[in-house]
């Protein structure tokens, strides 16, 4: 596409967002990342004319600062009209054009940009931290993680589902994380819906629909195998654990974490903290006072087996869901050997009998044994389990915050929006939160408009799913199914290019 067609009177050049694809369609042969994020000294022979928001067309090279957050229209003697990209670091993939149709080539180094801090601290060492470290890591910001625990472990009797959205996600950090989860996972398993007695209702390759479709997979895990394989792509000199987080204070400088460790107590304090502490989380608390999460009147159990406990002929390789009068079971069989249930009952249905907590492994098995009694697959599954594997949980959710940050520190995935599993999207979602923050930190002007547009960029998502996450899937169109699952980080780059032409 010729630059004639986008001139004005005056002979300069303007770009609307909606040239955006076309151009980039049009003149480059390669581009991976469309975010201008500065750098010193870039090659502009053959420059004739940059733009730079709010000023008027200059003709002379354009310095660092003004290369930074803004878009620049080449024009080249003889050639079209190229947008000229770079990625927000030059550790990102393919920071940046690497071959225009007017041949303008550009070093790797120069698109190097200062984030807004240097230095960050992760109060939480699950899913969601672990996410967002290697995304803050990319980008060489030093993200330090502190867990409560002794380890970063757990997840034992749990499996995820990482799907089309969250796979992106972590593909745009490193796409050897993807990897290795899809390796350690299953990703062409096919999905069944059962009636009670055991009669098929329907039958779908939902994993390979998912990859044809959206591009990623979705990938069935054991939370513990995803776990490990995030934590492994964090440094080990960037873990801390047995740190137990239980304050936060502010001042102009930075945020303290206040820590206890073991006898001692230790304040650490940062440009930024993030508050990935889950849906109980100590730093929301200490930022906004005590929020209590929503019970969503119901209980679930659930446990990780042996595959080969279970011989029964509905069970193949793949996933299987049955639902019938409050009562509801989910089973995903062949993770590795592995079989994974969860049963769960509502308050409403059993006379709330589901509030009930059980006193002993051995009564959840009977409770569970009694109250699925009349369901073929359920009563194999469960006697086939031994009753010490069984985890029981209320389910909880929490309304998505009106403001997630306060100061120098600001929250992730649960701890800002815990949603309820009915879509699997809780580590989903922290995913993309560490993709966002993680982005805004390394092209905004300063920490305040990185963490606004961090937050505007992601609470509306946030909502949207945790509404329909308490929503029949009834009630959830392929409309919405479509903007779930093709989230792409690409997006924030496209955004920022829009919020600049604006």
């Amino acid at each position: 596409m010729h630059a004639s067609k986008y001139r004005t009177s005056d002979g300069h050049v303007k770009i609307q967002p909606s040239h955006f694809k076309n151009i980039i369609d049009t003149n480059c042969d390669q581009i991976s990342h469309s975010v201008l994020s500065g750098g010193p000294a870039w090659d502009l022979k053959g420059c004739t004319t940059f733009f730079v928001k709010g000023r008027k067309p200059s003709k002379r090279k354009p310095d660092r600062c003004e290369l930074s957050l803004c878009v620049v229209v080449m024009l080249c003697a003889g050639a079209s009209a190229s947008l000229v990209f770079a990625s927000s670091c030059c550790s990102s993939p393919r920071c940046l054009v690497n071959r225009c149709s007017n041949k303008t080539s550009m070093d790797d180094a120069a698109c190097c940009s200062k984030s807004v801090v240097d230095r960050v601290v992760i109060v939480g060492g699950g899913l969601g931290g672990l996410s967002a470290a290697i995304q803050l890591r990319k980008r060489g910001i030093d993200a330090q993680i502190y867990e409560k625990n002794e380890s970063i472990s757990g997840g034992e009797g749990t499996l995820i589902s990482l799907f089309p959205n969250g796979c992106r996600a972590l593909n745009d950090a490193d796409p050897s994380v993807v990897q290795k989860l899809r390796a350690a996972g299953v990703a062409n398993m096919k999905s069944s819906v059962l009636t009670p007695e055991g009669n098929k209702i329907g039958e779908w390759s939902l994993s390979r629909h998912m990859e044809e479709t959206y591009g990623q997979p979705m990938v069935a895990i054991l939370w513990r195998n995803a776990l490990n394989i995030l934590s492994e792509a964090v440094p080990k000199d960037c873990k801390h654990t047995n740190f137990e987080c239980y304050d936060i204070t502010q001042d102009e400088d930075g945020t303290c974490v206040h820590f206890k460790k073991e006898s001692e107590t230790i304040v650490i304090k940062a440009p930024l903290v993030i508050g990935a502490d889950g849906i109980h989380s100590v730093v929301r608390s200490s930022l906004f006072g005590p929020i209590k999460p929503r019970d969503n009147g119901r209980t679930m159990w659930r446990a990780v087996i042996e595959s080969n406990l279970c011989t029964h002929k509905l069970l193949d390789t793949g996933t299987i869901a049955t639902t019938a009068n409050g009562r509801t079971l989910f089973v995903v069989n062949g993770v590795h050997g592995k079989l994974y249930w969860a049963f769960s009952l509502t308050d409403e249905s059993s006379d709330g009998r589901a509030k009930l907590r059980s006193k002993s492994p051995l009564e959840m098995k009977e409770r569970l044994l009694e109250e699925f009694k009349d369901w073929e697959l359920a009563t194999h599954i469960l006697q086939a389990t031994d009753p010490n594997l069984i985890l029981e949980r209320r389910v909880l959710d929490m309304p998505v915050l009106h403001q997630w940050t306060k100061g120098n520190c600001t929250l992730l995935g649960d701890a800002a929006h815990a949603v309820t599993p009915a879509l699997g999207q809780g580590a989903n979602l922290a995913f993309e939160d560490g993709c966002e923050l993680a982005f805004q930190l390394s092209s905004s002007p300063d920490l305040r408009t990185a963490l606004g547009r961090y937050e505007d960029g992601r609470r509306a998502r946030a909502i949207r799913v945790a509404e329909q996450s308490q929503s029949s899937v009834g009630n959830r169109s392929q409309d919405f199914y479509d903007w779930l699952y093709t989230y792409n980080p690409s997006d924030l780059h496209e955004r920022m290019i829009s919020h600049h032409l604006s």
